[in-house]
């Protein structure tokens, strides 16, 4: 069990991309956050291992849950 900190916290529930079923790697863990960004995190090992992030131009809190389309395309609103 791990936390993963976030400026301003996370009010959004996580969305969950998993590659392919031979993709050795964790499945990628993605939510938006009140800093405004999308982060993308996964776990290495029982600590988490951010993966990358994704700050819109809008710079307003990320409060809704990602979904997940079924190619992987990530898809968020404010």
């Amino acid at each position: 069990l791990w936390s993963y900190a976030v400026d301003g916290g996370v009010e959004s529930s996580p969305a969950v991309v998993i590659a392919n079923d031979d993709d050795p790697l964790p499945p990628i863990l993605v939510f938006g956050g009140n800093d405004g960004t999308l982060h993308f995190v996964r776990d290495a090992g029982g600590q988490p291992e951010k993966i990358g992030t994704y700050t819109p131009e809008t710079g307003m809190p990320i409060v809704s849950s990602p979904a997940v389309g079924p190619d992987g395309t990530v898809f968020f609103a404010g």
